[in-house]
């Protein structure tokens, strides 16, 4: 067994430039729409230690996939940042920073605006659904055309799940008739 001791002296405590480097890297980040090119390593190392988010075991990419690569996890990330109680004595966390960034992210609503953004994403994906059921319902595309159409619009998951759908839709007609049928009517509205 080690007779290693350590003292507190032997540490440095968190210090009021590092606070401020991250506080603003976070509004740079978050006011450029979280943009991957201001998330740095060092960034994303303090970020995962704040705010709750301390249970990720994942990667940096994995971080940034998860979060902010769609608008679903800008706000799931901005929902989760703002619950944050803020924790800790500030001499040795970030909790300063923590409630000081909570209140910048009330004053600007950015969770308001991403909530819209992402209303009108999930708009806009709805219509071209429809769109998409009302041409292929009147004999305008075939299933290769569906998926190339939806290829350039979709991310990966979205891909993965369309296709998966797109299967099993095909292995019951019925069932893809209903769901033209209903796109269709949806269409007329």
């Amino acid at each position: 067994m080690s007779k290693v001791k350590f003292t507190a002296e032997q540490f440095t405590p968190t210090t009021t430039a590092d606070k401020a480097k991250f506080a603003n890297q976070f509004v740079k980040f978050v006011e450029s729409d979280f943009d991957r090119k201001n998330f740095p390593k060092w960034f994303y190392q303090r970020l995962r230690n704040t705010f709750g988010h301390i249970a990720w075991r994942g990667t940096k990419a994995g971080f940034y996939a998860y979060f902010f690569e769609a608008e679903i996890g800008k706000v799931r990330f901005l929902g989760e940042t703002l619950a944050h109680p803020c924790y800790g004595d500030p001499t040795f966390t970030y909790s300063d920073v923590e409630r000081e960034l909570q209140k910048w992210l009330v004053q600007t609503d950015v969770l308001g605006s991403a909530k819209a953004r992402l209303a009108r994403s999930t708009e806009e994906r709805r219509a071209n659904d429809r769109d998409l059921g009302v041409r292929v319902l009147g004999g305008i595309m075939d299933s290769e055309s569906i998926l190339n159409e939806f290829a350039g619009r979709w991310n990966t998951d979205s891909k993965l799940a369309l296709a998966l759908e797109y299967i099993q839709r095909q292995q019951c007609d019925d069932a893809w008739r209903d769901f033209l049928q209903q796109a269709a009517e949806a269409e007329g509205e």
